[in-house]
């Protein structure tokens, strides 16, 4: 029996030439970094898509509680045309919105791991469409990241905005600082802009409160079961 990230690996990679090379991998990248337990790979993915879905919704790209599981179902099916190679990640998840209607009966067929394909598909592709948005990059360890250090969509967000305010281009690098693997120059600019993010949020915050909050982020990092 195929372990969940051969599995999963192999369903994304039928649809590489649907939505292109660089969302396959990128979605792959991701399925490398979950749990190998099926159960505990789709807790963590739910928790991932929901609140990169909830950061697309409050930059404006995204409906109102969408399901980027079902994008990804879409993008699966037959008949759903290609990316084009000059359209933008959000014109094509535009057009799985609005064209594409979703197989409700084949979508109910799917076993686990086809489900947990269409969910790292779907997320991969609208955090590719906030880094569109924003121009900082959000790489399949932060996306991991999001989980271990349950991290609140406000946050992320905001992060991902200070970031691009502040010429850091890729939210890896606050994951980098979670796991403190950045300079000390490197540390004291990332750091602080995440400091400051956070007092944007909740301006009542000492700085103790918010120094305490980061660390809750790196213990938490750290302590994730997988």
């Amino acid at each position: 029996m195929l372990g969940i990230f051969s599995a999963v690996g192999s369903f994304i990679s039928g649809v590489v030439s649907t939505v292109g090379s660089f969302i396959a991998s990128s979605a792959t990248r991701l399925v490398t970094r979950l749990p190998e337990v099926v159960l505990v790979a789709r807790v963590v993915i739910d928790v991932i898509a929901t609140v990169i879905s909830k950061v697309a919704e409050v930059l404006g790209i995204a409906p109102k509680d969408e399901n980027p599981e079902e994008l990804g179902a879409k993008s699966m099916q037959e008949g759903t045309r290609p990316r084009s190679d000059f359209e933008s990640t959000q014109e094509y998840l535009d057009y799985l919105r609005k064209d594409v209607k979703l197989d409700e009966e084949k979508y109910a067929k799917m076993c686990p791991e086809q489900k947990i394909a269409c969910s790292v598909l779907g997320t991969t592709m609208v955090a590719k469409s906030i880094e569109e948005k924003t121009g900082v990059e959000l790489p399949p360890e932060f996306l991991e990241t999001i989980y271990k250090s349950k991290l609140r969509h406000d946050q992320v967000e905001r992060c991902i905005n200070s970031f691009a305010d502040n010429g850091i281009s890729s939210m890896g690098e606050m994951t980098k600082y979670i796991t403190n693997d950045l300079s000390e120059d490197e540390a004291s600019k990332v750091g602080g802009v995440i400091k400051d993010s956070l007092k944007e949020l909740s301006p009542s915050m000492t700085d103790a409160e918010i120094q305490q909050e980061i660390v809750a982020m790196k213990r938490s990092y750290n302590e994730s079961q997988y």
